[in-house]
């Protein structure tokens, strides 16, 4: 699906229109109102506890969290303050203190679901607001603390409105007969005005991968529509919000990486004063896929269903199984078991059940109703070709690598897996130790085989027959020497932030794969550490990647954009993110780690508004912030990011922007960085930096890495070219990139550029910026065998300056980089030029 891009209050309907009726008719509705308001007063009065921060009922414990619950709350972003809910299946994480760092932007708000270390893998936040004609009200937790209802144990959270018109009471509790945990809320008018047009919305996101909703499927572009209840299949969980009674209404909103935020509606209420509204939902979770919720969902949300199961055998080693409605959306999709079976219930109707195995795709129709309840599928699989691959460079040492898979019409391009496994990321795989294997259905493919922009590429076209083996090999050559240089990508994601399921021991693959030497990890207001996924590589890792744990500072109320700090310790918070300005995060990170790099991700940014040059008004022509609260404290720019590969006159903008910035005397460096989210479309290291360290830092032993320190020392000096392939080399005498020279003055000073581009990716421009006017350009000698292209231009100076190079390219690098346009792009950081007489 294409993303609509809605405004994200689209959602908000206004004041229903009633159509006249009778007095008698809307008395009869207060009265029931006055009524139902009395029994939810009753219903929901609890009783007080004698332990204010903790309840034991049976195998139900509620407590307030403290320092010793961390030792098992390890990656868990909870506070001492906040409260869990421990039952039989898992622990119910709720925020109860705004933290030392200010992180929190809805107290009482659910911010996860904690089972045998699988945090990262289910619901992340569900919270639950009232709506008054469209504006969502100002609540405020009032008071939050263990209680009892119907005798059983639970967590009550208080809210009162600031505008005194409304309070919400929730009560969480686990509910034996569904397995869930159980919400019931009670929103009460404490005003004395009727109050019109009331409803709740229920804000709820998941890690990483695409929400799921019965009759829309996986959701992977901005939607709305109806749901009995909604999903997220984790790679370990599978967790579900359903209502009891009537369908939500629901909004799906999507960021440049993914899902961000949804919105599910309940209710349309007309509140006397004093008149309340209750209305409950549930938490499901479980191990495996949909299926292991389904059934339970569908029953609390009151809907009668048919069961279709069968079988898919020979089983193979993975299959999934899709039954799709009249429109051709899913309704629901569940996994094979391991030995060839599948059950899944679904409302009655007519269906389409599609199995999907390596070996293809089969179908077939059928009809579930009252009178025929149940359906029995039999599926014979077609058996899979099994490919086999040795990749190795001209030494036949084996190399990680990167293999992207397209079917040779009529054959499609086969579906690996999702984009956030290395073992199979839609079309593309990557392997760490350069052999495996994997399997394809019968056709004719085409693979082409990449090392980062080092090496050549591999590419050969092979057919696939049913339960046979094919066997292929690739040798990938060094066509690059780069003579120290490192490479590095200080933005990437992994499953710690919202938007990204990529686990760590996957990212370390990837990184691999691509061949970079740097890798810093920046996750939404997570500090990561991808040191700690080495052990769970499944291979012994071939050289050293130095990786360096950071963050990303994703800003709100107010957003300010998106900065990436590092390295910052793994075992401390992140910086505060919320209702902090600019101002106040930059001088916290400098009081706390002076030595840390503060960077500005995409600054300009317009898609989701999410650049701090527009947050904060910036006009580089003046020099100046209209935002009170900005600031110019910060070391290096992201001047292209990786959603630029394919709108490079974005990038020539934030060029533009930076050299006004140099004139006006702020060395800020500029970096590119991936900010890849996922393994496939988000490739990581396009762009990459190039970074050169002083040989006294760089390696104290074979196979070593510079320190963090050090590394962020040569980054703030401007010691680095930014590159989406080509390799770049400038001197103006004996200075390069970040160095300073001393000429005299108007003398001439010729800079020497040297490219050296892979056999795949021809370069043919050059050009020299000097105080931001482009004074040389020059067409590069053809490329050659030897893949070095140099040239020499005349330089004259009559006043301080400082020297930019960039060199670009016509060639589509879209077999590199599948989905991609972009075209071949390097540029260096300023050459400093100091005049005497």
């Amino acid at each position: 699906m294409t993303a609509s891009h809605q405004n994200r209050a689209n959602f908000i309907k206004g004041h229903r229109h009633r159509a006249p009726g009778s007095c008698a008719k809307g008395g009869l509705r207060l009265l029931f109102a006055l009524c139902m308001t009395m029994h939810l007063d009753a219903c929901m009065d609890l009783n007080s506890t004698e332990n204010p921060d903790r309840l034991i009922s049976g195998r139900i414990v509620v407590e307030k969290i403290t320092q010793r619950h961390f030792s098992v709350l390890k990656s868990a972003p909870v506070h001492p303050g906040d409260w869990m809910l421990t039952s039989p299946i898992g622990t119910l994480l709720v925020s109860g203190t705004a933290s030392a760092s200010g992180t929190r932007s809805t107290l009482g708000e659910i911010i996860g679901i904690w089972r045998d270390n699988t945090f990262f893998d289910n619901l992340s936040a569900v919270s639950f607001r009232p709506v008054i004609d469209g504006s969502p009200s100002q609540l405020r937790l009032a008071k939050i603390h263990p209680a009892r209802f119907n005798g059983a144990a639970g967590l009550q959270i208080t809210w009162n409105d600031i505008d005194n018109q409304l309070s919400q009471r929730t009560f969480i509790s686990y509910a034996e007969q569904t397995r869930s945990f159980k919400i019931s809320s009670r929103i009460r008018n404490t005003g004395d005005q009727t109050i019109r047009n009331v409803f709740v919305n229920t804000s709820f996101a998941g890690d990483g991968g695409f929400p799921f909703a019965p009759g829309l499927g996986f959701v992977d572009a901005e939607s709305q529509g109806s749901a009995a209840w909604i999903a997220f299949k984790g790679q370990q969980l599978s967790t579900a919000l359903v209502r009891s009674g009537k369908p939500y209404e629901v909004t799906f909103q999507f960021d440049p990486h993914g899902p961000y935020q949804n919105h599910a509606r309940i209710g349309d209420w007309t509140l006397p004063a004093g008149a309340s509204a209750i209305f409950d939902q549930h938490i499901l979770v479980a191990e495996g896929g949909l299926e292991a919720i389904a059934h339970s969902a569908w029953q609390i949300a009151g809907v009668s269903v048919g069961r279709i199961s069968g079988t898919a055998l020979p089983m193979q080693s993975w299959g999934e199984i899709s039954i799709a409605n009249r429109t051709g959306h899913p309704v629901m999709v569940v996994d094979v078991s391991k030995g060839g079976f599948f059950e899944a219930y679904v409302p009655f109707g007519d269906y389409t059940v599609s199995l999907v195995t390596p070996g293809g795709i089969q179908g077939k129709s059928l009809q579930l109703t009252g009178d025929t309840p149940a359906a029995d599928v039999a599926f014979s699989t077609v058996p899979p070709g099994t490919v086999h691959y040795l990749v190795f460079d001209r030494d036949m040492h084996s190399l990680p690598a990167r293999l992207v898979i397209h079917g040779i019409s009529p054959t499609p391009n086969p579906t690996l897996g999702p984009r956030y496994k290395a073992s199979g990321a839609e079309n593309i795989r990557y392997c760490g130790k350069g052999a495996g294997s994997f399997e394809l259905p019968s056709g004719t493919y085409r693979v082409l085989v990449t090392h980062g922009p080092e090496f050549s590429i591999d590419e050969k076209i092979f057919t696939v027959q049913p339960g046979r083996h094919v066997s292929l090999q690739f040798e990938l050559t060094e066509e690059i020497y780069r003579d120290g240089w490192l490479s590095a990508d200080f933005h990437l994601h992994a499953e710690p932030s919202y938007d990204s399921d990529i686990s760590l021991a996957d990212r370390l693959i990837s990184l691999y794969a691509e061949n970079l030497d740097i890798a810093v990890a920046t996750d939404h207001n997570a500090v990561t550490d991808y040191s700690i996924a080495f052990k769970d590589l499944p291979f012994s890792p071939p050289h050293v990647v130095r990786t360096v744990s950071g963050v990303e500072v994703t800003t709100k109320k107010p957003d300010w954009g998106h900065f990436n700090i590092w390295p910052w310790p793994a075992q401390e918070s992140p910086p505060p993110w919320m209702g902090q300005t600019a101002e106040d995060i930059f001088s916290f990170s400098r009081a706390h780690h002076p030595e840390a790099i503060i960077q500005v991700n995409h600054p300009r940014m317009t898609m989701y508004d999410v650049g701090y040059f527009n947050l904060a008004g910036l006009n580089t022509t003046q020099g100046e912030f209209e935002k009170y609260g900005a600031s110019f404290d910060f070391d290096t720019i992201e001047v292209f990011n990786g959603m630029d590969l394919n709108y490079l006159e974005n990038v020539a903008e934030n060029l533009e922007e930076w050299y006004r910035l140099l004139n006006q005397g702020h060395r800020y460096v500029a970096t590119g960085n991936s900010d890849s989210h996922f393994l496939v479309g988000h490739f990581a290291g396009y762009p990459r930096n190039y970074l050169r360290i002083p040989e006294n830092t760089a390696k104290t032993e074979p196979g070593a890495l510079p320190t963090d320190r050090t590394i962020a020392a040569a980054v703030r000096e401007g010691h680095l070219f930014v590159s989406n392939g080509p390799f770049l080399l400038a001197d103006i005498g004996d200075a390069s990139f970040g160095d300073t020279v001393s000429v005299k003055r108007n003398a001439p000073h010729p800079i020497y550029l040297e490219v050296r581009s892979p056999s795949w990716l021809p370069v043919d421009t050059a050009q020299v910026i000097v105080n931001g006017e482009s004074v040389q350009q020059a067409a590069l000698p053809a490329l050659d065998e030897t893949g070095i292209q140099t040239v020499e231009l005349p330089l004259m100076f009559d006043k301080d300056a400082w020297v930019v190079v960039k060199v670009t390219g016509n060639c589509d690098m879209n077999r590199i980089l599948p989905g991609s346009r972009t075209s071949p792009l390097a540029f260096g950081n300023p050459i400093w030029v100091t005049v005497h007489d």
